[in-house]
């Protein structure tokens, strides 16, 4: 039996990446049409953060198949990219619907939340990194 080539298994990874989550998704998506909104908060919550954690594990062999330049890449994609058009949309919501609209005081919360996302990553990383080298 032959081993898989490095290009095939990042295939391999990134249809799982991608495919997996749409998977994960149904159960989600059949308890989101059949509860009102703020109904079963606990069970939601509970069940959407289910579907967080095994999407971010289904994109776990994707990431580790990459090599560092890759992985640079995507990061560096993600960083300016994400932020660039997520501030964009944000200026194209207050503009055409004002800052108090419902839509962008969610693009408000969801950059907080991003922002605690990364504060949290970012001080994780600074303390495994402690007593290192700079």
């Amino acid at each position: 039996m032959t081993r898989p080539t490095y290009s095939r298994r990042l295939r391999n990874a990134t249809w799982l990446a991608f495919l997996a989550p749409l998977a994960i998704v149904l159960p989600m998506s059949f308890l989101l049409r059949t509860v009102a909104p703020g109904e079963q908060f606990w069970l939601v919550l509970g069940t959407g953060l289910a579907v967080l954690a095994a999407t971010l594990w289904a994109g776990l062999p994707w990431w580790r198949a990459m090599d560092d330049m890759q992985k640079h890449g995507q990061m560096i994609a993600w960083y300016w990219g994400g932020i660039g058009g997520g501030l964009a949309m944000l200026m194209w919501l207050i503009a055409a619907l004002g800052l108090n609209s419902d839509q962008a005081q969610g693009a408000v919360a969801l950059f907080g939340g991003q922002a605690v996302g990364f504060l949290a990553f970012w001080a994780v990383w600074k303390w495994r990194k402690r007593g290192g080298d700079s």
